[in-house]
Formats: C-alpha cells, sequence, structure tokens
C-alpha cells in the first residue's frame, strides 16, 4: 500500500491529507481524478479500451511506470490501427512524454497540453483525439478504508473495507 501511495505521489497525486486544499486546480491537476487515468492496468487490458484512432488513456504498467496508451494508424498498413504505449518520463517534477521536449509540471497538464495543442506524437499524424473513461466499477485508492484485518489464508490478507 505505502508503494503504491509512493508511485501515485510521485506521479502528481496528492491525497486529501496531503493537500493543502486552497484552491481548485490542485483536485483538477490530481492524475487519479481525471477520467482517464486507470490507475495499475496491464498492457493488453489497456488496448482492449481502444476503438477508434486517437483514442488514448493514460495507466500505470506492471513495474509501476506512467504510461499514455494510444490506438493510431499502422505505418505499415494505412488501413489497420495499431495501439501504441508511451512512457511518462519524470524529472525534477516535470514530466514528459519524451525527453527534453514539451515538459509539465503533473502528467493531466501535460495531457491536456498535447491535447490541446494538436501535437503529434509521431511523424504520421497520432495525435490526442478522444480520452477513454475509466469504468465506473474502478474505484480511487482514497475511496477505500480498512477498517481491521480479518484474517489470513495462505498468503493472502483479508480486510474489511469500506467504501
Amino acid at each position: 500500500r505505502d508503494e503504491l501511495k509512493s508511485l501515485l505521489k510521485n506521479v502528481g497525486y496528492r491525497s486529501d491529507d496531503e493537500s493543502n486544499g486552497d484552491s481548485d486546480e490542485d483536485l483538477g491537476d490530481r492524475l487519479e481524478d481525471q477520467p482517464y487515468f486507470h490507475g495499475i492496468l496491464p498492457r493488453n487490458q489497456s488496448i482492449s479500451q481502444l476503438i477508434e484512432k486517437g483514442d488514448y488513456l493514460v495507466r500505470v504498467n506492471e513495474q509501476g511506470k506512467v504510461v499514455l496508451s494510444i490506438l493510431w494508424t499502422d505505418p505499415e498498413n494505412p488501413s489497420r490501427l495499431k495501439d501504441g504505449h508511451f512512457l511518462i518520463h519524470e524529472r525534477n517534477q516535470m514530466y514528459s512524454l519524451q525527453p527534453e521536449v514539451y515538459s509539465k509540471p503533473s502528467v493531466h497538464e501535460l495531457i491536456s497540453f498535447y491535447k490541446r495543442q494538436k501535437i503529434e506524437l509521431r511523424d504520421d499524424g497520432t495525435r490526442l483525439i478522444r480520452p477513454i473513461s475509466r469504468p465506473d466499477y474502478v474505484i480511487n485508492n482514497d475511496e477505500v478504508r480498512i477498517l481491521d484485518m480479518l484474517g489470513k489464508v495462505s498468503f493472502v490478507l483479508i480486510f474489511n473495507i469500506f467504501t
């Protein structure tokens, strides 16, 4: 749990107890509040969410890295669509899709900048067009409260949680 909190904090997540609450912008920039942020999601599951050219989502991969997944035209066969996955780089508390190219202070600002400015991610015209919202059944970690441990079964901890 601490590992996940640390990872989310590194990509711009601030839990309610860490935020000073002084501005609405703080809430607007929180990555986990963005409908296109799917949390921890393996690559193969992200692909199934993308349907049309320019569909995109942001996820955390199995290695704990933040990734932008997008669907675009296959350069080898223009009649087909292909998935692409871009690591989001963090350096000096600035986020970018390519080192030394457009950097922003949060992942949300970075994604918004690329979409608003219609910046191509590749030379073939690949752009962010339609954000894919996470399913309603996915809940944010800060919406879950562990009340107490009920037991242990074969290395699995069973908790009583409240959402």
